[in-house]
């Protein structure tokens, strides 16, 4: 069976979608080229994953300890190139360029009509200083490889299932006060003194920036929340 599965539009009307099977980079590339006379101007997704897996947000599994970098670009065309150089990177596993490359379940490229993006998912947890040494890597990854810097935006979004604590929600506030916060963790990595005096650790080159805000709180309902607590959904952002 072949170790990843490129997904893309049959043709422009969007109804019916191609599964090609890719083993390297060279197969990726001689895919893509093809599929550019294929895919709509804009409102398509195209996904290079693990085989056997998929985005599926609605299910726990495999996906539960994890979640997804969700990195926004000023235009299609730059979403569309940076997807393409981080498939070959990640497909190019002697080399390593993605140190976290065995993490990754997939990666997908979502262009709207106003809204062009891509999504890489992890499967490995959801840590704050995990997220801040990524963060430092996608930030130095776009501005040598796409030339990309405060243009773009950087998220990460939990999957909704990620440590879920069966308690009261005094007692998940309680627990939430005591995690290291975002902001303390990127700033290690990155070298920022504080708010007024910003200080990078690759030689003053402006960074993305990081929603520290997608990153912390899960958009669910009061009533799943109710039920479910999370620390997640607990933490007081108004230092934020």
């Amino acid at each position: 069976m072949c170790a990843f599965q490129l997904v893309f539009p049959k043709d422009k009307s969007k109804t019916e979608v191609n599964k090609i099977d890719i083993t390297n980079s060279d197969d990726f590339l001689f895919e893509v080229s093809k599929i550019d006379s294929s895919i709509p101007y804009y409102n398509y997704t195209v996904s290079l994953f693990r085989h056997g897996l998929a985005p599926d947000w609605s299910k726990a599994p495999p996906n539960s300890t994890g979640g997804h970098f969700r990195i926004s670009f000023p235009t299609n065309i730059q979403a569309f190139r940076s997807f393409v150089f981080l498939a070959v990177d990640f497909l190019n596993t002697k080399r390593k360029a993605i140190p976290f490359s065995e993490n990754i379940e997939g990666l997908l490229v979502n262009i709207k009509k106003i809204d062009f993006t891509i999504q890489v998912w992890v499967n490995d947890g959801f840590s704050g200083s995990k997220i801040a040494q990524r963060y430092a890597f996608f930030n130095t990854w776009l501005n040598n490889t796409v030339s990309s810097d405060k243009t773009a935006q950087i998220e990460f979004h939990a999957h909704p299932t990620y440590r879920t604590y069966h308690t009261t929600s005094k007692d998940a506030k309680a627990l939430a006060g005591k995690i290291r916060t975002f902001q303390d963790c990127i700033k290690d990595v990155v070298g920022a003194k504080d708010s007024n005096h910003k200080e990078s650790a690759s030689n003053n080159k402006e960074l993305a920036v990081f929603n520290y805000k997608v990153a912390i709180l899960h958009k669910r309902s009061r009533v799943e929340r109710r039920m479910n607590p999370s620390y997640i959904d607990s933490i007081d952002t108004s230092k934020l």
